[in-house]
């Protein structure tokens, strides 16, 4: 599950179709050549958007820019900017900063860009070239369809919990009790 989510965003950011729209999109000095940059920033993201998966792949830039697979894009366009305000309250935005370009593993909560109630799963990263960041990519997986995707076949209710390699909780099922939480770490 990680690994793929990993890879996509690996995917993208050795991507140089992708990274050359991602350089040239806050440069473009008219709105017909943002609007270029962008439709080729939505065409790489949508080839991971296909209708069953369940990943959502959005990007965005300190510009405001944003970009994203889920629903194909439709709520948003190249005129379309996300405010300082809103960047700066994703939970992981401070932490990615200075990440080097990195995969950050983001434990389920309310990640997704932009913000909608709901809760994911994440694996995020700065687009760097040469050493900047350029943008931001986040691949994420609803809550929900994390836990449908984790229950087994023939188990009634089963109580999960994900731990990353530091023992961070990442996926904790609805019915996994609060008192054996504690202990879990050490399992």
């Amino acid at each position: 599950l990680l690994d793929t989510m990993s890879y996509i965003s690996a995917s993208l950011v050795s991507n140089e179709n992708f990274i050359y729209a991602v350089e040239l999109l806050s440069d473009a000095d008219t709105g017909m050549r943002q609007q270029d940059y962008y439709s080729r920033i939505y065409s790489e993201l949508c080839a991971y958007a296909w209708f069953s998966s369940m990943h959502n792949v959005t990007f965005f830039n300190d510009e405001g820019f944003v970009v994203t697979s889920h629903r194909y894009n439709m709520d948003y366009n190249y005129t379309y900017r996300m405010t300082e305000q809103e960047r700066r309250a994703i939970s992981w935005y401070d932490r990615v900063q200075n990440n080097y370009g990195r995969a950050l593993v983001i434990p389920v909560q309310e990640s997704r860009i932009p913000a909608n109630g709901r809760s994911y799963l994440s694996v995020v990263r700065a687009i760097r070239n040469p050493g900047r960041n350029i943008g931001y990519l986040s691949v994420d997986i609803e809550e929900e369809d994390l836990g449908g995707l984790l229950k087994m076949e023939g188990t009634m209710n089963p109580e999960l919990l994900i731990l990353s390699g530091e023992g961070t909780i990442l996926y904790k099922s609805e019915g996994f009790p609060a008192d054996r939480e504690a202990e879990s770490p050490d399992l």
